[in-house]
């Protein structure tokens, strides 16, 4: 067996681990010791035979993916709230995140040792919209401590454990500041993303503000709650909030874009990645983009060395370097999950969805066709996670996806290149100006289907008929034929 196939079993051996533990049976730490003897006899007994050997070191790697995750889920239970539950107290720590929305701010602290923890942890914390802080600062909050709790269909606790949150305090207020944060790189990231939200609340109407400043920088603190019910009653949530579809969008888009202005294939694929990690900056990291930037990379640094045929090795490798830094990625980051089938979609799904659309649009519009393919293959690639995870479905939205397709890369796109130049005021007033009729034509679609009535519903569906899904769309991808590896960038 070739070394780089072993690596990849025992990849799939850690991430199988993660997995059974974080779904089937976690913190039984006696059938991982059963296994690991299993594993350890196994090696003694076939000491000369390569591929037993390999099983048993499988083993081996599976069980530490398993206690690595069931070690991380147990942050959950070392913080005593039985002595601070809905009661007053004090915390200090940095802030590393801010998110401020039309009713409140937000803001997330690294936790410096004020409460009995073995380790270290965040705290979400919530303000008044009205108080002044900066990502970088070192500060005190006075608050009411309270301990995450599930909504009835949401694992809110492993949703916060992802981000490594165990506490909240809400009705908090800041007691000292020490107000540095602005000269740290972090604060200075933050603050020139203030800037370019603020400039956009100045260029766009306000009808079309908020829906650029949740697309393009993730904030969707900054839409109402009725524009947010009107997202989900069409389906289209996801089309807004930032994930591996949304980065798949943005790629297609700037490699048109760069493919257009008449640059070699390799010389798009490296400034694709430059704007990619230019633009996980410019948005603070959210882990996320992160996730998700990483795996387009990635796959495009595989085009770039001409070893397409290895890409679905390489998007295991990021998901083994994700895991391996934070397991609990794989079952409560639903942005992971939806960027590791977007690029898979991207991978797999386009060249064959591009194949379909050669017959009604022809080579002289071989571009349109590339964006459209790339752009449903993201789409079709997620739907069924989506449908399981929202437990939201409206018939409406089918039509409502299928119209915004078109125009949402270069929705995207506009709004990208707007943060760009936002600060040469003729070139982002006329940005502004170009993207009007698309945003206002998403808008449109979003207020004709969100109208219709009784054309959305919740329904509760069981995992397996995602699953079961996604093994006839493998089986489809297979009765097709032979893969084609190209897809957008497979240009000559």
């Amino acid at each position: 067996m070739h070394k780089s196939d072993i690596f990849i079993v025992f990849s799939l051996a850690y991430l199988g681990g993660i997995f059974f533990s974080s779904f089937l049976l976690r913190e039984n730490y006696a059938f991982i010791a059963v296994l690991v003897c299993i594993a350890i006899s196994l090696i003694g007994i076939f000491w000369k035979q390569e591929k037993k050997i390999i099983l048993s070191v499988s083993l081996i790697i599976f069980s530490i993916g398993y206690v690595h995750y069931s070690d991380s889920f147990s942050k959950i239970n070392e913080i005593d709230f039985s002595n601070i539950e809905n009661q007053q107290i004090k915390i200090k720590g940095l802030v590393v995140r801010d998110y401020a929305g039309l009713y409140g701010k937000r803001i997330i602290i690294d936790v410096e040792g004020d409460i009995d923890s073995k380790s270290n942890f965040s705290s979400l914390v919530y303000l008044d919209k009205y108080t002044q802080v900066s990502v970088g600062d070192e500060v005190e909050v006075i608050g009411k401590a309270m301990q995450p709790t599930n909504f009835s269909d949401f694992d809110y606790i492993g949703y916060l454990a992802k981000e490594d949150i165990y506490l909240i305090v809400k009705n908090a207020k800041i007691s000292n500041i020490n107000q540095t944060g602005e000269k740290s790189f972090l604060g200075k990231i933050a603050k020139t993303k203030e800037i370019v939200s603020k400039a956009m609340e100045k260029d766009f109407i306000p009808s079309h503000a908020p829906v650029v400043q949740a697309m393009v920088l993730g904030e969707s603190e900054k839409m109402s709650n009725e524009y947010k019910e009107k997202l989900a009653r069409t389906g289209l949530s996801h089309a807004i909030a930032i994930s591996g579809s949304h980065f798949t969008l943005i790629a297609i888009f700037l490699s048109t874009f760069f493919f257009f202005l008449g640059l070699r294939k390799n010389q798009v694929l490296c400034l694709v990645i430059i704007f990619i990690i230019f633009y996980i900056i410019l948005i603070s990291f959210p882990s996320s983009a992160v996730r998700a930037g990483i795996m387009i990379s990635i796959v495009y640094s595989a085009r770039i060395l001409n070893r397409q045929p290895q890409e679905w090795r390489l998007l295991i490798l990021s998901a083994l370097l994700m895991n391996m830094q934070n397991p609990m990625v794989l079952k409560h980051d639903l942005g992971f999950q939806l960027s590791f089938l977007a690029v898979l979609g991207l991978i797999y799904l386009s060249p064959l969805i591009n194949r379909y659309l050669k017959f009604i649009i022809k080579d002289k519009l071989s571009w349109i066709r590339e964006i459209l393919s790339a752009t449903l293959a993201a789409q079709i690639a997620v739907a069924p996670l989506l449908l399981y995870a929202t437990q939201q479905f409206s018939l409406s939205g089918v039509i409502a996806n299928i119209l915004i397709v078109p125009v949402m890369p270069f929705c995207l796109g506009a709004g990208f290149v707007y943060a760009l130049t936002f600060y040469i005021p003729i070139i982002s007033e006329i940005i502004a100006i170009l993207s009007f009729p698309l945003i206002y034509y998403l808008n449109l679609v979003i207020d004709i289907f969100a109208a219709i009535p009784f054309s959305y519903f919740h329904i509760s569906i069981p995992s397996y008929y995602s699953l079961l899904a996604y093994v006839l769309l493998i089986i489809w991808c297979f009765r097709e034929g032979k893969k084609e590896q190209g897809s957008i960038l497979s240009w000559h």
